[in-house]
């Protein structure tokens, strides 16, 4: 007869699932450029933000006249569908048996660190794929008009002597306000990019009154007037066992809603969705045996799409090193 032991080493786990709703990941910022978002229905359409809401409406109501109406327009949407993600890392029976001599509550409490620690793995590996799709997305010039991105080269490129990053920053601001009403309030650096400033004369010849050394984010911000500026640092193995940047050397100025919790309605440049009402939220974690008990396995499932929602609302700096 198996004890308390065996029957928590199968099925959906409610602690690792709840540990799992709060992971954070260091260094992973995909799901702050495509801020997450929850969804009634796993598919369906997402209205598009559009220009109606800076019309400037005469109000004015007379006595006893009719009310004003704004004029009714087409709407665009954009057909989302979350499909299911899953991962599991494999633990042999063997060490879970050897837990089985410490005593009492020990036992345990060394199992559930166990089946843990295959949560963290399994989840940045999950986590690590939603980044990688998410900085393709946005990465790709061909997703944005002409004029929402540029290619830096030669003398322009921010690794060379005599160019303006504050300049590009600048217009890509101008640019995006010019098209959504709005600022962007975002500015994601890829590590490379971040690299040529930190020590570029741009900024650094209107640092001469300051303490500091470095050119910091802070600083970045706070001289284009912006919320955040993110550096992008996950980096992925390609298949030569190599490492590379997964946010290149690119600079993407952006807009995003502000509150932690958006709506999927609210303007914004992409988003990252979620069905917010499921029999098993996501993500959520459980484990299952195979190989006649052998192997215990501890899985964990997300579902997810993303999408950019105004393609308008970025502007893309490619090639910021030369």
């Amino acid at each position: 007869m198996s004890d308390f032991f065996d029957s928590i080493t199968e099925g959906v786990s409610v602690p690792l699932t709840t540990l799992a709703s709060g992971y954070r990941p260091d260094n992973l910022i995909g799901t702050e450029v495509f801020p997450v978002v929850r969804s009634i229905t796993k598919g369906g359409k997402i209205p598009i933000f559009g220009k109606d809401a800076f019309n400037v409406h005469e109000t004015l109501r007379a006595r006893g006249a009719k009310s004003n109406r704004a004029q009714m327009t087409s709407d665009s949407w954009i057909t989302f569908f979350c499909e299911e993600h899953d991962l599991a890392i494999p633990l042999d029976k063997r060490e879970l048996d050897e837990l089985k001599a410490l005593p009492g509550d020990l036992k345990l409490r060394a199992l559930f660190n166990m089946q843990d620690r295959q949560r963290r793995r399994v989840q940045w590996n999950l986590a690590l794929e939603l980044e990688n799709v998410i900085a393709t997305d946005a990465l790709n010039a061909a997703n944005y008009t002409d004029d929402n991105t540029v290619t830096l080269s030669t003398t322009k490129c921010w690794s060379e002597t005599g160019s303006t990053p504050s300049k590009d920053i600048e217009a890509g601001r101008e640019k995006v306000r010019s098209l959504i009403g709005m600022y962007p309030n975002t500015l994601v650096l890829g590590a490379s990019a971040y690299a040529q400033l930190k020590f570029h004369a741009d900024y650094t010849d209107k640092m001469k009154l300051t303490s500091d050394k470095v050119v910091r984010p802070d600083l970045i911000a706070q001289m284009h007037d912006l919320k955040r500026v993110i550096i992008g640092l996950s980096m992925g193995v390609d298949t030569n066992g190599k490492f590379y940047d997964l946010w290149g050397d690119d600079a993407l100025l952006y807009y995003r809603p502000e509150n932690e919790t958006p709506e999927i309605d609210e303007p914004s440049f992409g988003y990252t969705i979620r069905p917010g009402f499921s029999a098993t939220p996501f993500p959520y974690v459980d484990v299952f045996v195979e190989e006649g008990g052998k192997i215990v396995n501890v899985r964990c499932t997300d579902m997810w799409d993303t999408k950019i929602i105004m393609s308008s609302a970025g502007y893309l700096i490619k090639n910021c090193q030369k």
